[in-house]
């Protein structure tokens, strides 16, 4: 059985298995319950493709040499242009965190003394309950802001990732794909990304951003047992009478600024964790530490 071609591993949130994908042989994959099982059913699905290749007439492609003879020319010649290109990912990041902090929500800071004008220029006999009604949703609009903005610079990070492996490790594909980019960017260059010191900020905004796009689900859970504060409106449990322990209720509605509150300090967290996270791939470049 032919085990020389390059696998690509990793997990789909969408089919909810292990997908493994033989790149050099087009459309050859598989998946499985768990890593194993998807490394398995690829071999199969090599023979398979194999096969047909053969009964096709087809040219069946030799495996490509080992990646880290190819990553060891490819650092070799990276010198100061991966590092310009790296460095370029950050000042997006800050301009994105500055519009925020310095234009949106400042639009945000007389709501109380709004509300009150509106009710003193209203004549409607319901005009306190409008007024409480529009206070609610527009705060609930400002929530709405900081969530999306952690949203944002999420995908701004796999973007620029998904840049990354395309230009500097030639992995040239149409669409990005976060966990199949990592994979290639560990696997390939041996750079432990997993072990930089924002690792765990930046799974944390992966799992608050796929959060707040899906409600409930796996992110949900997984962002409750790091963050469980993130899923208590803070207008409302800093007041006495809800200061107790209570279940959570459902996520449904995020994109709405309900269930899930990120603060502006968590913004503020996640940017800077992931300029921490270019910062030390800097490093790892420039000191050769490819371990």
């Amino acid at each position: 059985m032919m085990t020389k071609y390059e696998m690509i591993i990793y997990w789909s949130e969408e089919d909810q298995a292990y997908i493994a994908e033989v790149p050099e042989l087009a459309g050859c994959m598989a998946d499985g319950s768990s890593y194993q099982e998807a490394v398995v059913n690829a071999k199969q699905a090599i023979d398979e493709w194999m096969k047909t290749a053969r009964e096709l007439g087809r040219r069946i492609p030799k495996p490509k040499a080992s990646a880290r003879k190819a990553i060891a020319i490819t650092t070799e010649k990276l010198g100061s242009w991966a590092i310009g290109l790296i460095g370029s990912f950050i000042p997006p990041v800050r301009h994105l965190s500055a519009v925020l902090f310095e234009r949106v929500l400042p639009a945000f800071d007389n709501l109380q003394e709004e509300a009150d004008n509106l009710l003193v220029d209203s004549y409607s006999e319901y005009a306190y309950d409008e007024n409480v009604t529009w206070f609610i949703r527009t705060s609930a609009v400002k929530q709405v802001e900081i969530n999306l903005h952690g949203v944002g610079l999420r995908h701004l990070f796999e973007q620029h990732f998904c840049h990354l492996v395309s230009n500097w490790l030639r992995d040239r594909r149409h669409e990005a794909n976060y966990n199949k980019d990592k994979h290639v960017l560990i696997s390939t260059s041996e750079i432990k990304i997993e072990n930089f010191r924002s690792w765990k900020i930046l799974e944390e905004l992966r799992h608050a951003c796929n959060a707040v796009k899906h409600a409930e689900g796996n992110s949900v859970e997984k962002l409750e047992k790091i963050r469980p504060d993130l899923f208590k409106n803070p207008s409302i449990d800093s007041l006495p009478d809800f200061n107790f322990s209570r279940k959570r209720l459902p996520v449904q509605n995020p994109m709405a600024g309900q269930d899930i509150y990120l603060q502006e300090d968590d913004i503020r967290k996640y940017a800077f964790a992931i300029e921490d996270f270019w910062n030390e791939f800097i490093e790892k470049l420039e000191n050769h530490e490819m371990a």
